[in-house]
């Protein structure tokens, strides 16, 4: 695909993925997308077969769609995407001039459409995005990403020898979309059903078959499902993790490719233990509640007092008015959790998703926040305000713990902070250069730092590109 072919139209191609439209079929709005991005404003004078070659698409669904998007001169209720001229009518033939053989049908952008797609902006820095987003939608055949290691005797079968799979066009569709919702790392942080059936134009079911089968043909490199957490984190939607690879997206001959490494879980262990030890200490409790032999240990404060530790913002005092009752200890938001398994992964996948974005956007002040300087980071507040926004806004967490849910905010980024600081460590240790000169590069040599969890594993995966330094490359080739 030649990317420069795109220039101009890569806004409009966004705003016909995100724009809802639920008279347009996904065959319908992908064929739409697909012509914009290929012809633009200029007449296509292709023939069925020729179509059906480029667009990777059946005859039959072509003109389905093609019918679907062309005028209907008895219908004043929408506006037509296409709009049709016969060979005998175009304008830059003469009178009496006349062609054998069967008529060519020809079909444009309408003018309006046209207009409003080419005039879309788009920034910079989405450029590259964009084209990801392209690529997608050019995605024909791929290999299936299952394991096919065989541990029971069978033969073996090389990735390379399987025949390739066929991704339906509702299925390229959705994936085209995916990445125009995703950032330039490939997270998807809001990819509900609701929200990915209006944008796609199919029921929930069908979009939910859909992502089915992009994750068996490996176009995710983490799915993490949606749920309804007791009090942390209450009602959230699934969250993807894009494969750049899988749609064939090259990578530019001046990156050097992507380092990765396999990290302990280290720092954020109390994320993923919190439901074990609240629960043991709930049963600890009730017993001695029976034989009356309850005190007021500090065992039960433990989230508070690691709360404190939190770089450079003071806990707010909370004025106990009379009567009003005292909120429970916080460990009990995460004790009796019905949904453990799926709370722990969504958290632990939150927990990589702020330290992603710690790393990337505020370096500096984790490196400062090392050094034990004490002035309160930009970056502790604005993370502060994230977890309390997408983990602690439940209804009955606030009501429950009112203004005690801070502490917990504090007690969750405490160990997103120390996380992102190690993070910067290991790739300093990797690149055998100082964590000073690490953070100094991030953004410019070094880029797109991303960690993952492992599903089912006590592992993260941490992955960043490294471009080679211009200034050495310069002195070592003097002009």
């Amino acid at each position: 695909m030649d990317e420069s072919a795109l220039d101009g139209k890569l806004g409009g191609m966004a705003w016909l993925l995100t724009t809802e439209d639920p008279a347009l079929s996904p065959e319908a709005r992908y064929l739409l997308v697909r012509v914009w991005l290929m012809f633009g404003t200029s007449p296509v004078r292709l023939k069925i077969k020729q179509l059906q070659e480029l667009f990777g698409i059946s005859r039959k669904t072509f003109l389905d769609a093609r019918g679907e998007l062309l005028a209907d001169p008895r219908s004043e209720e929408r506006r037509p995407c296409l709009v049709t001229r016969y060979q005998d009518d175009w304008p830059d033939w003469g009178p009496g001039k006349f062609t054998r053989g069967r008529p060519v049908r020809e079909f444009r952008v309408e003018r309006a459409l046209g207009q409003k797609l080419a005039s879309m902006p788009i920034d910079r820095g989405a450029v590259s995005q964009a084209n990801k987003v392209a690529a997608a939608l050019h995605c024909r055949a791929v290999q299936l990403g299952q394991n096919t290691d065989s541990f029971d005797g069978r033969v073996q079968v090389k990735a390379e020898d399987q025949l390739p799979s066929r991704l339906a066009i509702p299925g390229k569709l959705l994936l085209a979309i995916l990445w125009n919702l995703a950032d330039r790392r490939g997270v998807v942080i809001d990819a509900g059903l609701r929200r990915l059936s209006r944008l796609v134009g199919m029921s929930p079911s069908r979009v939910r078959n859909h992502l089915h089968r992009l994750e068996q043909l490996g176009f995710f490199t983490l799915r993490v499902p949606g749920l309804t957490g007791r009090f942390v984190p209450g009602k959230v939607p699934s969250a993807l993790v894009l494969n750049s690879a899988a749609i064939g997206y090259p990578k530019l001959a001046t990156d050097t490719p992507s380092t990765g490494i396999f990290l302990n879980l280290g720092e954020l262990s109390p994320v993923a233990s919190v439901h074990r030890k609240c629960d043991r200490i709930s049963n600890k409790r009730s017993a001695a509640a029976v034989s009356g032999k309850v005190n007021d240990g500090d065992s039960d404060r433990w989230i508070e007092a690691e709360a404190s530790a939190y770089p450079g913002l003071v806990p707010p005092h909370q004025e106990e008015e009379e009567g009003e009752e005292k909120p429970p200890p916080l460990y009990s938001a995460f004790a009796g959790e019905p949904r453990r398994a799926e709370v722990r992964e969504y958290l632990l996948f939150k927990a990589c998703d702020y330290v992603t974005w710690l790393v990337n956007e505020y370096p500096t002040e984790l490196h400062d926040g090392e050094r034990g300087e004490r002035s309160e980071p930009d970056a502790a507040g604005a993370l502060l305000e994230r977890v309390e926004r997408e983990l602690l806004s439940n209804g009955q967490l606030r009501e429950r713990y009112k203004g005690a849910r801070v502490l917990l905010a504090r007690w969750f980024c405490i160990h997103v902070w120390r996380r992102a600081r190690e993070v910067i460590a290991v790739m300093a240790k990797n690149e055998e250069a100082s964590p000073e000169l690490v953070t100094e590069n991030i953004g410019s040599r070094y880029s797109d730092i991303l960690l993952m969890p492992v599903r089912g594993k006590t592992v993260h995966f941490l992955t960043y590109d490294c471009r080679e330094q211009t200034d050495q490359a310069d002195a070592k080739n003097p002009a």
